[in-house]
């Protein structure tokens, strides 16, 4: 799966996704195809392609972090409030993640108040699909902040399908996910199961996000005290009953 060729796709009505396309269209970017799509959410894409995906979008924050991110979907748990299925992952791209989310933080420096980040996995679409979101957090201002667009665009036209680091599943810490972040530069990082969805996720779902991905998944790398006692002893018994390496980050 890995070497599918890649479509990027957006909402034609998202404010940060047209702002990184606008970027895109003046730099003259032609490496992959850029295709609008109807509709402010990404509910379905079509299971018979052979392609991978990224998806532009806008990044909204309670808080209002400025944010650059990056992360794959899915819902861990019995619940689906922003699309996709209950219990169900996409397929994670940690070569592309890696890729993408290295050349945003090379960059990113030029924008002193944003920050880059991975977030854990979450909201839809779900299934068999390659696919991973870029993001721009997380306002109207920021969505529409040249340079944030351009930061991402440079990103697209120049990251490198990454080859290095083992591939791994991340769990624990918060949405935000900090140690990961952290660790992506000596890790190929693809699904992540926060703190708040360990208590509701199930096995069957766990190995979905093990099996899910287009890199084998080496090991599980937990971080340590981004979880509780009852919360590692949980994870750890899934490694073991899947019979996968977990790596305790502290």
């Amino acid at each position: 799966m890995a070497g599918l060729p890649i479509s990027i796709i957006y909402s034609s009505s998202d404010p940060a996704a047209r702002n990184i396309v606008d970027r895109l269209n003046e730099m003259g970017f032609n490496r992959f195809p850029v295709n609008p799509f109807e509709g402010s959410q990404l509910t379905h894409l079509p299971e018979d392609n052979k392609k991978r995906y990224i998806c532009l979008s806008t990044h909204k924050s309670e808080r209002g972090i400025k944010s650059l991110t990056c992360h794959h979907t899915g819902n861990w748990a019995g619940e689906a409030r922003f699309g996709g299925d209950p219990r169900d992952v996409c397929i994670a791209m940690p070569e592309v993640a890696k890729g993408i989310g290295g050349e945003m933080m090379k960059r990113v420096h030029v924008l002193p108040e944003y920050s880059f980040s991975l977030e854990v996995t979450h909201h839809g679409p779900t299934g068999n699909v390659p696919l991973v979101f870029v993001e721009i957090g997380s306002c109207a201002e920021d969505w529409g902040n040249i340079t944030a667009g351009k930061i991402i665009a440079e990103a697209l036209a120049n990251f490198e399908e990454s080859t290095e680091g083992e591939v791994v599943m991340g769990v624990g810490g918060p949405h935000y996910a900090p140690n990961f972040t952290k660790l992506l530069e000596k890790y190929r990082i693809g699904h992540i199961i926060p703190k708040y969805a360990v208590d509701g996720v199930e096995y069957e779902t766990f190995v979905k996000g093990i099996e899910r991905s287009t890199e084998k998944t080496e090991k599980v790398l937990i971080d340590w005290k981004g979880l509780d006692g009852k919360q590692r002893e949980k994870i750890i018994g899934f490694c073991n009953r899947y019979g996968i390496d977990h790596i305790k980050y502290k």
